[in-house]
Formats: structure tokens, sequence, C-alpha cells
């Protein structure tokens, strides 16, 4: 098994705009393995509640909620880019 962090390396990968996952329980380790993409990405989508502690404490803010669960937008890199979220 590998992390998204190593995969998105080998593949020379060094931002990402959008994100979604959709796990059955795994969604923290998921995130666990991607702390480096996390810093670079713009938008993320994931479902389960533990998450919005996680994201919330690494700089992420909730744009909206619905049956696929939570939308985050990084606020660290909008900060960087002095724009705001579409």
């Amino acid at each position: 098994m590998d992390t998204i962090d190593n995969i998105l390396d080998q593949c020379g990968v060094k931002s990402l705009d959008f994100i979604s996952i959709t796990t059955n329980g795994s969604e923290i380790k998921i995130l666990e393995g991607m702390k480096k993409a996390l810093e670079n990405t713009s938008y993320i989508s994931i479902i389960g509640q533990e998450t919005l502690l996680y994201l919330e404490q690494r700089g992420w803010e909730r744009m909206g909620r619905d049956d696929r669960g939570n939308t985050y937008y990084n606020k660290r890199l909008f900060s960087k880019l002095d724009s705001q979220p579409i």
C-alpha cells in the first residue's frame, strides 16, 4: 500500500485544484497519507464528521455540506494568493 503523497511525488504532481475522498471509515488514514498534498490543494470534498476537526485544525474551512459530505477550502493557500474561494 502507498500514500497519496508518494504517488503524487512519483508522478511529479505539485498541486491539486480539487480532491474528493469517499471511503468507508478510512478518511483520517487517507488524510494522514497526504499531508504534503493538503498543503497545495485548493478544495477537498470528504465525508465524515471527524474530518471536520482534522481539517479545521490544519487551516481548512468548510464551505458547504450536502448528502455527499462536506466541501472545504484551504484558507492558507487562498491567503497566500490574496484571493477568495469561488
